[in-house]
């Protein structure tokens, strides 16, 4: 999974203009970003669901997801490695997430890999264990140290504001196995973003998300400790990611 994580460029589209975040478009490196997230705290599919945007839940102690993902520039499929800037066709990103829990809040730390270079950077997310009917809320920080960049790690730009603070609402509906998140925040998070994950049989889940700046949906697929994810985000990239849980 970390060969997805080994290419992000300056060239990235997603880098486009001011707050285009390029190397926290792949995924999200917060609970639910390309894995489900169930209200409890324990992981499988049948949890809510995102890519590049937070939910509500965290997960609980003694539970460890590694997630890879990665954008193509374009609807094809791509896995180039070439440091050249001329060859590059696609941006991956790569995060490693343990839960620790107390009796009345959970906590998710991760660490993000964003690029080839070794740039990381550190994401918290936290929830209070009640729940409010079918509601929960978390919190969150990503990118707590503000290490990533705005614009990515070869734009002239320079590195930006990217450390980025939000607070969202999960709500699951009934025992259909629906979930909706709202949530807003600052810097990537401060136009608010949503994302509907609904089941699409036992070992399937769709996924609809917003981010501020781009629509994209898709679906995950779950067997076992593994979930592999397949999407489209503003119409016209390619993502994919695949996340293993231990």
């Amino acid at each position: 999974m970390c060969l997805l994580a080994v290419c992000a460029y300056a060239q990235d589209p997603a880098a486009d203009g001011a707050g285009g975040y390029p190397q926290f478009r792949n995924i999200s490196g917060l609970p639910g970003g390309g894995f489900g997230v169930r209200p409890d705290g324990t992981v499988g599919i049948s949890g809510a669901l995102a890519l590049t945007t937070p939910i509500a839940y965290s997960l609980r102690s003694r539970y460890y997801v590694a997630v890879a993902g990665a954008m193509s520039f374009d609807m094809t499929p791509r896995f180039n490695f070439d440091d050249d800037d001329e060859l590059a066709s696609m941006n991956g990103t790569a995060a490693l997430l343990g839960g620790f829990s107390s009796p009345n809040l959970d906590l998710t730390v991760g660490g993000l890999l964003l690029s080839s270079i070794g740039d990381t950077v550190l994401n918290l997310h936290a929830s209070p264990t009640k729940a409010f009917g079918g509601l929960r809320f978390g919190v969150g920080v990503q990118d707590v140290f503000n290490t990533g960049g705005e614009y990515g790690h070869l734009d002239p730009r320079g590195p930006g504001d990217s450390r980025s603070i939000y607070g969202v609402v999960t709500h699951e509906f009934a025992e259909s196995r629906v979930y909706a998140s709202l949530g807003i925040g600052s810097n990537r998070f401060n136009d608010g973003f949503g994302n509907v994950s609904v089941p699409l049989g036992d070992l399937a889940r769709g996924y609809l998300e917003y981010d501020g700046k781009w629509v994209g949906f898709g679906a995950a697929y779950g067997a076992g400790n593994f979930t592999l994810l397949a999407g489209v985000t503003d119409g016209k990239y390619l993502v994919y990611s695949a996340a293993y849980r231990f």
